[in-house]
């Protein structure tokens, strides 16, 4: 039983510093490129669909941030649009240039900085969220030809979870090496059999 635990340990270890990233073993393209391609072909579809209006597609999904709730913060803004500081700003110029919001810094704390649609912008929310939705219902439909509705309801969880939750770009990395070491440390303390309140750096039993 030793043995096998201690391979399994040899294992996991090996296979969390394969590269920093893991073992490639399994033959299959890993989640994130599929969900880079996917993303891509999507974004390609919006920017073809938007070609003749004023918005691309990041503004509008800025836009409907301010749709649903006008007055945001610009770090609100920012967070629930999934950008960084610098695309956030440049949108918000673009936005602004073209009439569709307003900068206003209204609060008792000067340093926030909220975004408001003006009269333009909240104009277009009735035409494009409509378009929207005809084209979420295009996806949809080619994508039931080959999966089940529950399956696109469990897809688009999985989505928004990923949306939710993952951390940005290396946090991400950071956070699952932490958590494979101190996986791998409760399996050597186990097999070991050191008490999990010992004190680092005291000699083991």
């Amino acid at each position: 039983m030793l043995t096998d635990t201690m391979f399994l340990i040899r294992m996991i270890s090996n296979w969390r510093n394969a590269d920093g990233r893991g073992s490639t073993v399994v033959n299959r393209e890993p989640l994130g490129f599929l969900l880079g391609a996917a993303g891509r072909k999507v974004a390609k579809m919006y920017t073809a669909a938007l070609a003749e209006d004023v918005v691309s597609p990041s503004q509008l999904y800025v836009l409907r941030q301010l749709w649903r709730e006008d007055g945001l913060a610009l770090v609100d803004v920012r967070e629930r649009a999934q950008l960084d500081a610098t695309s956030m700003t440049w949108i918000a110029d673009q936005l602004e240039k073209v009439g569709l919001v307003e900068r206003k810094r209204n609060d008792q704390d000067r340093r926030i900085v909220r975004l408001w649609l003006t009269d333009s912008g909240r104009a277009l929310a009735s035409d494009l969220e409509s378009r929207l939705a005809s084209w979420d219902a295009g996806i949809e439909s080619v994508l039931r030809q080959h999966h089940a509705p529950a399956d696109l309801d469990t897809f688009r969880s999985v989505l928004s979870t990923i949306v939710a939750t993952l951390p940005e770009g290396d946090d991400l990395w950071a956070s699952l090496s932490t958590s494979w070491d101190e996986a791998l440390e409760r399996l050597r303390r186990s097999v070991l059999d050191v008490p999990e309140h010992a004190v680092e750096g005291e000699p083991e039993p």
